[in-house]
């Protein structure tokens, strides 16, 4: 054969060879995912927390994900609004951070018909469990967190045989809401009685005071931060001295913790799971600090390792990463990670904690 002809084949094949790498490589690049979170208004500590986390994962991988913030505000409108941008305009091959239930609910109206991946870091509603087979989370389920608080309540607090309810008026107020009735009545503790709120009133003195008519053993409240530093602050001026159960992720809410001098008394549950030492070093020489919630960053960093772990495999086969997903078993900076056949996170060990004048104490 001329040595032109060889030439130019060669030339053609390594042409060839470097167009498939490429390509190949331009189809991982060119990944993207959109993180879905609140920015701003309610429980924006935990967004800005989960974008930290997911900025340090990304810069680490060298920004081989694309990432597309999208603010919700702890809101389903903006939410709807901004799931489907990030479908239909960004092509996101997953969506990464919600938080708020009935934030994460209504997306998944949305994603699980476009078989997009949603994978949710701290949204704790039983109904998720079944929003679809591309849903998954990070955070354990209220059913669990109030299973825990029932069965603790009722071996070791024999004082408390009945207990009144006032809770948020919303998607995760009201299946907490739910549960507790249900999980409680279960445990022989009677339900005296169940009052609601709206959140942007900032008044439940008339709830109060019905519930303070009432003389419950204890009061479960559930709400938001935001929420809570109203309510606490009330219960102080209504002078109700019952014991307070609260879900603990807001008690351990920097952004409340003046508002805990309000109150004495208070049960709650925390998922027993810290980040690792080194996580919380590469915080503070990332970002200066660890920040308010140094575990919701870890949840995020493991979350966007475990996909990046998962696109390196499948590209942006969503099927492909949905098979991979439900395999996982995964050790991160938070713990150990791994999904049931719902998409639910298994195995989260909980602590119970009781805080009295001022001082938390660990209970067994």
């Amino acid at each position: 054969m001329n040595k032109k002809i060889i030439l130019l084949v060669s030339l053609i094949l390594l042409i060839l060879l470097i167009t498939i790498i490429t390509t190949n490589t331009n189809k991982h690049e060119t990944i993207t995912i959109g993180v879905l979170t609140p920015l701003t208004g309610d429980i924006s500590s935990w967004g800005q927390a989960i974008k930290k986390g997911i900025n340090l994962a990304n810069k680490e991988a060298n920004y081989k994900i694309k990432l597309i913030f999208e603010d919700t505000k702890c809101d389903t409108k903006e939410a709807l609004t901004a799931t489907n941008k990030l479908i239909e305009i960004n092509n996101v091959t997953a969506i990464l951070g919600t938080v708020c239930s009935s934030v994460t609910l209504t997306t998944a109206t949305i994603t699980e018909k476009n078989q997009t991946i949603l994978f949710s870091i701290g949204s704790s509603s039983p109904e998720i469990t079944h929003a679809g087979d591309y849903v998954f989370r990070i955070w354990p389920s209220d059913d669990y967190e109030v299973s825990v608080m029932s069965n603790y309540i009722s071996k070791n607090k024999k004082d408390i045989k009945n207990i009144s309810i006032l809770y948020l008026e919303n998607d995760y107020g009201t299946t907490m809401k739910e549960q507790i009735v249900k999980q409680f009545t279960e445990k022989g503790i009677e339900v005296k009685s169940i009052e609601k709120f709206n959140s942007n009133s900032k008044d439940v003195r008339s709830q109060l005071t019905k519930i303070k008519l009432q003389n419950p053993d204890s009061i479960y409240f559930v709400g938001y931060p935001d929420d809570t530093k109203f309510v606490f602050k009330q219960i102080s001026e209504l002078n109700i001295d019952s014991c307070l159960i609260v879900p603990g992720w807001i008690m351990e809410d920097k952004s409340i913790s003046e508002y805990i001098t309000y109150i004495n008394k208070v049960i709650y549950t925390i998922p027993n799971i810290k980040p690792t030492t080194n996580f919380k070093n590469k915080l503070v020489e990332e970002y200066g600090e660890e920040g308010d919630y140094a575990l919701v960053s870890a949840l995020a960093y493991d979350s966007y390792n475990i996909f990046k772990e998962i696109t390196d495999k499948c590209a942006d086969n969503t099927e492909c990463i949905k098979e991979e997903m439900y395999k996982v078993n995964y050790n991160g900076v938070s713990g150990d990670i791994s999904f049931d056949s719902y998409g639910d996170i298994v195995d989260r060990p909980y602590k119970i904690k009781y805080l009295e004048d001022g001082k938390v104490i660990e209970l067994n």
